[in-house]
């Protein structure tokens, strides 16, 4: 199953017409065309949440709240390096 499929389906509940100016719904990172490995759910975003992700096999994180931009630098690191094949 892709992204875009995941995110379809949690848009045809919650379609993005109905968000208000200030929100930032939708995909915020990532590609809607990759191949989801396991999805982890939680409220809002943390390091915790993230290293949960990565030690699970989890490559989309569905959160509630979006992400705050400018602590995901750390978490783009880790997800790289996660995802760079050995001797990479």
């Amino acid at each position: 199953m892709k992204v875009r499929e995941v995110a379809g389906a949690i848009e045809e509940f919650a379609p993005l017409g109905l968000q208000e100016s200030y929100d930032n719904s939708g995909l915020n990172v990532g590609s809607p065309d990759a191949e989801v490995s396991g999805v982890l759910i939680c409220v809002d975003v943390t390091d915790e949440v993230v290293d949960e992700a990565l030690a699970v096999g989890a490559n989309l994180v569905v959160s509630h709240h979006p992400l705050l931009f400018p602590r995901c630098a750390g978490w783009w690191a880790a997800i790289r390096r996660s995802a760079s094949p050995p001797g990479a």
